[in-house]
């Protein structure tokens, strides 16, 4: 007698959801390139020399891996191409200024990482097979919860003496306990304010930033955690620029959320009211910080910067060009500022070429704020402003979880304004809807 073999119960149900939902091959994008990011701290904590393959380090090599299971994913999704013009748009920019950048990269004979090779593919998967909106919000809730698990996982293993905390100087510790304020100073076993894992404070500000405001944006049972995490997270890295991005973004979910008192305001009329507030707040923290860091000043990193980039203001002098010029730049290889830095490595070429992109984006994210959902325009709002004093990342030519967030909030913006999303049906399966914008206000 033969005898036949069923699959378990549970196959089909994550079969279809895997074929039907964009879910999981958006998860392993975010996730890969978070794991890379960590994978490189902790390499960098317990010796960088034990972690390279062929010479590179896991930065390099884990999203090439990551990627191989992004593929398996996107292949098995059933997707389409977006409908939304501004969102094709806004990627064939995106694909534009990897294009202008890398060139101008050779030209000037900067040095760059094989994760290049990834940039553009990858935006062509988002771009044939475009998540819908719900996919984009399990997406951030993802990246959200990853970095959580980050961030708290680095703490305990600093605690535990597993990994040693990235050591400042005391004399620096001194200097900023003097001028910063640090609500958590002594809590956490932390003497100064906290490095974290993601490059010292300010991005590890940054990203529990980020944490706290999916955490609001998106309400869950289980956000509030998140909106915890993310709160200790930038009180311990204790940064004015953490503390302004938390602010823009709060802002934004306030003022554009879907309280209904908020929105008998007329939609100008609140728009008009974050860009003040988020401005005002944002040039008390300038005048009240930069100064005091060596931004500001004829002798300031900016002007030395802003100098530089005079030299070659269409194509910028590159890194190498910065690297030549240690002197009048207060020997800072970054211009703490990504604005300033564009504009240096890369002259107005490229500094139009990504930003033209972002300000494509921040229109989209528009849209959708005035349509209800916030969160999109919160977070490509506090990547802007987070850039205005720190380099988040040195360019647009390789994708990191700074370029992936404001991608992926543009991506969900562009198809809550089309209204394609995806519903439950009776077997707890995702199927693909295109639904009225009444029709799904339960979930934004």
């Amino acid at each position: 007698m033969s005898q036949t073999h069923s699959e378990p119960t549970f196959v089909k149900p994550i079969q279809k959801w895997v074929s039907e939902s964009a879910t999981p091959y958006v998860a392993a994008v975010v996730v890969t390139y978070l794991v890379a990011r960590y994978a490189n701290y902790l390499a960098d904590r317990l010796g960088p020399d034990q972690f390279l393959i062929r010479a590179q380090a896991p930065g390099i090599y884990v999203p090439f891996v990551g990627t191989v299971a992004v593929l398996v994913f996107w292949i098995a999704y059933k997707g389409a191409m977006t409908r939304s013009r501004l969102l094709v748009g806004f990627l064939i920019l995106l694909a534009l200024a990897w294009l202008i950048q890398f060139a101008l990269m050779r030209y000037h004979g900067d040095l760059m990482a094989h994760t290049v090779w990834l940039f553009i593919p990858t935006l062509l998967l988002l771009l044939f097979k475009t998540p819908s909106s719900r996919s984009v919000r399990q997406g951030l809730l993802i990246f959200a919860w990853t970095t959580a698990i980050i961030l708290i996982t680095t703490r305990v293993l600093e605690i535990l003496g597993v990994i040693p905390i990235f050591q400042i100087p005391d004399g620096v510790v001194e200097w900023e306990n003097e001028r910063y304020w640090q609500p958590l100073q002594g809590l956490l076993l932390l003497d100064g304010r906290w490095p974290g894992p993601f490059g010292y404070n300010a991005k590890t500000g940054f990203m529990s930033a980020l944490v706290l405001v999916i955490g609001l944006g998106i309400r869950r049972r289980s956000s509030w955690l998140l909106v915890i995490i993310g709160a200790a997270g930038v009180l311990a890295t204790a940064g004015r620029m953490p503390y302004l991005t938390v602010a823009s973004g709060l802002f934004i979910l306030f003022f554009f959320g879907n309280s209904p008192v908020i929105r008998r305001i007329p939609f100008a009329l609140r728009l008009g009211t974050v860009g003040v507030a988020v401005v005002g707040v944002g040039l008390y923290f300038l005048n009240s910080g930069t100064g005091a860091t060596g931004r500001l000043g004829e002798s300031g990193i900016w002007s030395g910067y802003i100098e530089l980039w005079q030299r070659s203001p269409f194509i910028g002098v590159g890194q190498v060009g910065i690297w030549e010029a240690p002197e009048r730049i207060n020997y800072s290889l970054d211009a703490h500022s990504i604005y300033i830095q564009s504009l240096a490595v890369f002259g107005l070429l490229g500094f139009v070429a990504v930003f033209g992109a972002l300000g494509l984006g921040l229109v989209i994210t528009l849209r959708a704020a005035k349509d209800g959902w916030a969160l999109p325009l919160a977070l490509v709002t506090m990547y802007l402003v987070g850039g205005a004093t720190e380099v988040l990342h040195p360019a647009w030519t390789a994708h990191s979880a700074y370029t992936l967030i404001v991608i992926l909030a543009v991506i969900g913006a562009g198809q809550r304004v089309k209204g394609q999303v995806e519903s439950f049906d009776s077997t707890g399966a995702v199927t693909p809807a295109v639904k009225s914008n009444a029709a799904i206000v339960d979930w934004r």
